[in-house]
């Protein structure tokens, strides 16, 4: 949550640069509305980040305030049956075959 957020903030904000880079910056007509599309600006872009950004930063405090909803399941084992397993990825084999077989057929 922390690294999500990093990714909407200055001095990084990679996810900000990447929306900067392929939002348009001057306006344009639209090829099949021909409605004129606006620019959009980077204030426009930051503005509305806020409120991600926000909610990001209600989660962080959530998780540092209950950690237990992250780390809650970490001390439990999980029990595999080899047998079922075994059993699935035959299952899984033999539909890649009927697939393969549909596709041979059309």
């Amino acid at each position: 949550m922390n690294l999500q957020t990093s990714f909407l903030t200055p001095p990084f904000g990679f996810a900000l640069f990447y929306l900067r880079s392929v939002a348009p910056k001057m306006d344009y007509r639209d090829r099949i509305t021909k409605a004129m599309i606006p620019a959009v600006t980077t204030a426009q872009i930051y503005k509305g980040s806020i409120a991600f950004i926000i909610l990001q930063l209600i989660m962080v405090a959530v998780i540092l305030f209950n950690p237990q909803l992250v780390m809650g399941s970490l001390g439990e084992t999980v029990k595999v049956d080899d047998a079922a397993v075994t059993d699935m990825l035959n299952n899984m084999q033999d539909l890649q075959m009927d697939e393969e077989a549909a596709g041979e057929a059309c």
